[in-house]
């Protein structure tokens, strides 16, 4: 929705998008990583939200990456390229236990796309 107020140059919704999804963040931190996988992949019009995400992730890894809540976001959501960017960046204040669980729930999710248990 973001991307398509940048295109058709609606400001106002890319302002409400991107407040909606950081109230969402806060609320669920596990959405941080699929802001973030989303928007990462689209560049340059919601640069921002991506950004967002990111610092959400660093300020909460555990929380962001290993969700309370079985299929809400979290690794799961993350592809390859940015599992190991987030997993394995030295910014990260997370504990080699911690990366193996990450490690550990990105394998078992199944094929990309879809969580393990809703196909």
């Amino acid at each position: 929705v973001s991307a398509a107020a940048h295109y058709l140059d609606i400001p106002h919704l890319e302002t409400d998008v991107f407040k909606e999804l950081t109230n969402m963040i806060v609320e669920l931190p596990s959405l941080a990583c699929v802001v973030y996988d989303e928007s990462i992949n689209i560049g340059n019009p919601v640069e921002a939200l991506s950004k967002m995400a990111e610092k959400k992730i660093r300020a909460q890894p555990r929380k962001s990456l290993l969700p309370a809540k079985e299929n809400v976001g979290g690794v799961r959501s993350l592809d390859e390229s940015l599992l190991e960017k987030i997993v394995f960046d030295k910014k990260f204040r997370i504990s080699e236990f911690e990366k193996f669980q990450c490690l550990q729930q990105w394998a078992e999710r199944g094929s990309k796309g879809s969580v393990q248990g809703t196909e």
